[in-house]
């Protein structure tokens, strides 16, 4: 069986706009050979789904840390390590991200979601982006509550925390970059990154790689089916919220918006997360709505309960 590394993904190929680390090379080509392990696995019976999960999970050892000194230590590592001195490999550089629910993929492996509950194709990312947040006219809304900051600094937590490579087996997502709130977009998870910025190479601070430009939208769906991420109502059943059994009688979301997604879709177990969230109706004093208040909510509590340095 022969397997071309050249062949990318959405998120792949976005994640070759910046400079990689020789790591984050060689991690996603790790990821590609056991992926296409573990679907020979499947197709020949050989092992069960669970099976090949319990055999990522041996086979993805990560490195055996030593906590002694860390453990008096007053600042974070500079790779997240021994920030948990049970489990020291938790947060770090490399390590795997941990799931709020199991992945959906269409092979079960690592084919993206493409087919929905009737076996119909989804929607393309760009058509639901076209539909779904085109704001009447082509004109913006002006959101007179809150400043672009608000964005800026959501979108530099969010680097902070989340960057993903693919991992060993059934596919899971691996971080290169702490899951911390530490800084490390501004200083890098490595000390080869941080004496880069110690250097002053200011000559190409900020300069930007020669890529096209994407639709944000249409991206953030194209990933969420990368990752496997289980649709809507999924999630919504998740976060204890009532989910819809037709378009017609979705909480939380407008009349206009239900009838965009019963145009764009076949069933209402297929939306993509990402497209129901955002569609949600603002709670009260916030910016998003019941599921992403949820979501959101979880993560912040585990990174401020998980990092000892908080």
């Amino acid at each position: 069986m022969g397997i071309d590394f050249k062949r990318t993904e959405t998120e792949t190929s976005k994640s070759m706009l910046t400079d990689p680390q020789k790591e984050t090379e060689r991690q996603p080509k790790m990821g590609v050979v056991s992926s296409e392990l573990a679907r020979s696995m499947l197709r020949s019976n050989v092992a069960s789904n669970a099976e090949v999960q319990d055999d990522a999970r041996s086979v993805n050892c990560l490195t055996q840390i030593s906590c002694d000194d860390a453990k008096y230590s007053p600042y974070r590592s500079i790779n997240g390590s021994c920030n948990n001195l049970n489990h020291p490999n938790w947060g770090t550089i490399f390590s795997p991200q941990p799931r709020y629910q199991p992945a959906q993929y269409d092979d079960g492996v690592n084919s993206p979601r493409t087919t929905g509950i009737d076996g119909s194709t989804f929607p393309s990312p760009r058509l639901i982006s076209n539909k779904l947040f085109r704001a009447p006219g082509d004109c913006t809304e002006t959101d007179h509550a809150r400043t672009l900051m608000v964005m800026a600094w959501g979108q530099f937590t969010d680097h902070d925390i989340s960057s993903t490579l693919p991992t060993l087996g059934t596919r899971e997502q691996i971080t290169d970059i702490t899951s911390l709130i530490d800084g490390g977009s501004v200083y890098g998870n490595t000390y080869e990154q941080m004496e880069k910025l110690w250097d002053k190479n200011t000559d190409h601070l900020f300069e930007n790689a020669d890529g096209g430009a994407f639709d944000l939208a249409s991206l953030n769906l194209q990933r969420g089916r990368d990752h496997g991420l289980p649709p809507y109502n999924s999630w919504r059943q998740w976060c204890g919220l009532p989910v819809g059994t037709s378009f017609s009688d979705l909480p939380d979301i407008s009349k206009e918006k239900k009838a965009v997604f019963a145009d764009l879709y076949r069933n209402v177990d297929d939306i993509d997360v990402f497209a129901g969230g955002v569609s949600e109706i603002p709670l009260d004093g916030a910016a998003v709505g019941p599921l992403f208040s949820c979501i959101i909510g979880n993560q912040f509590r585990d990174l401020k309960d998980g990092d000892r340095y908080w």
